[in-house]
């Protein structure tokens, strides 16, 4: 008997089909499922709740109905040989809730998430279609918009780091036996190259995304292959590797593009545009940055247009146009904080207190900067050692001491968060 999982993207595209091994667990079966997926479902710390369905008729037309784990045992047993479920998450935006899935005729509640004080998360949520904006004006608790200055920057902007761990991201590589060989081999290279990337060790990284690459291609994992080539290119550009980069990012995008996948393809696009800004090729790579901005737009992805607002304001930087920048840079901060995208937060705030700095803001500067260090390690768990010693080698240029509490001062005291 096969048993072939199907998920449809939120933002539309085609549908991904997997066959996996026969288990009566259905846990087992979302875990693989998630598994092979893993770079391209929402992120982990957005997802809380997965859910198998199956087709039925109602109505005369066709719809996806959630099953319990009882019927999906009583389906295991019972069903023809072959057997399609679709796989549909329940995803964690903001303080709303949303169903990134086709709609289902037996709904179910979302699970309730045990966070107190504020809250407000750490990671990405890739495809919420409401518009950052929106969100943030639409909820009573967002605090009122004041005039663009470094302090509202700041003051505004800031709210306590929580973490909220996913319940599936105990076990990750959690497959069933016939696919651990291969997938989980790759995964674990390419695991390796990101631990070496985010720890500023890009040799290693790049022989390491390199060997996942070939790995993935022996395995026929394509859209793996273009994920490893991707970071192959980001690599090779700190690496100031620069036809490399973009030969590795060129080859990424086909892939993406052969794959019909909209937002990794605007990644490649905005990680080119990063080649030609730090070969000082600064209105190439503003247009790029802008025109995929609105491309993200467009289709609602949020999460590049976050993107492309920091990198135009760490570009506006560079052009010593800082009032542009702290615009984008504001604006990248406000659409992080709605998607609960603690990364590029850390990120928008380092290149903020930059803008802080140029500008005589001394203080200001160090604020930002101290935030961004205490994102950095939050959300990198102390692995982005290279984000954390390049912000605080920015800190010891304006002559502050490690070690020092700042931030809780000007802040104020913050409510206490779940934290796991």
């Amino acid at each position: 008997m096969s048993l072939t999982i199907s998920y449809e993207p939120p933002e539309g595209g085609k549908v991904w089909y997997v066959d996996v091994a026969l288990s009566e667990s259905y846990e087992d079966v979302l875990n693989v499922a998630c598994a092979l997926w893993r770079n391209r479902l929402p992120s982990e710390d957005c997802i809380i709740g997965r859910y198998l369905a199956r087709q039925i008729k109602r109505h005369g037309e066709t719809e996806w109905a959630r099953i319990s784990e009882a019927r999906f045992l009583q389906l295991v047993h019972d069903a023809p040989e072959d057997l399609e479920l679709r796989l549909e998450l329940d995803i964690q935006t903001g303080r709303h809730y949303r169903d990134t899935s086709t709609p289902s005729s037996l709904e179910m509640p979302p699970p309730l998430l045990n966070i107190e004080g504020n809250n407000h998360g750490v990671h990405s949520c890739l495809d919420d279609s409401n518009n950052a904006t929106e969100i943030a004006t639409n909820n009573i608790h967002a605090p009122l918009h004041t005039p663009l200055t470094p302090t509202s920057l700041i003051s505004t902007h800031y709210q306590g780091p929580s973490l909220v761990e996913s319940p599936t991201h105990q076990n990750p590589l959690n497959y069933f036996p016939s696919l651990a060989s291969t997938t989980a081999t790759s995964n674990m290279t390419y695991d390796g190259g990101l631990d070496a990337f985010f720890a500023g060790r890009f040799s290693d990284a790049r022989t390491r995304f390199q060997l996942a690459a070939d790995e993935c291609h022996d395995a026929g994992d394509t859209f793996q292959k273009a994920e490893c080539l991707l970071r192959l290119g980001m690599t090779c550009r700190h690496l100031k590797d620069y036809p490399s980069a973009i030969s590795h990012l060129s080859n990424a995008r086909k892939i993406y593009e052969s794959l019909d996948c909209r937002r990794e393809q605007l990644q490649c696009g905005r990680n080119l545009a990063r080649v030609s800004e730090d070969q000082g090729n600064y209105q190439e790579a503003l247009h790029t940055y802008q025109e995929i901005k609105a491309s993200a737009r467009a289709v609602s992805l949020e999460i590049e247009e976050a993107w492309c607002d920091y990198s135009l304001g760490r570009l506006y930087n560079r052009m010593r146009q800082y009032d542009d920048a702290l615009r984008h840079l504001s604006q990248a901060i406000q659409t992080s904080q709605a998607l609960k995208n603690q990364e590029i937060e850390a990120y928008a705030m380092e290149e903020s207190g930059y803008s802080a700095e140029r500008q005589q803001h001394r203080e200001l500067a160090i604020q930002c900067y101290e935030k961004a260090l205490t994102m950095f390690k939050t959300r990198g768990q102390g692995k982005w050692t290279d984000s954390e010693n390049r912000v605080k080698k920015r800190l010891e240029h304006l002559g502050v001491k490690q070690g020092r509490s700042r931030i809780g001062g000007f802040f104020g005291r913050r409510q206490s968060t779940s934290a796991t």
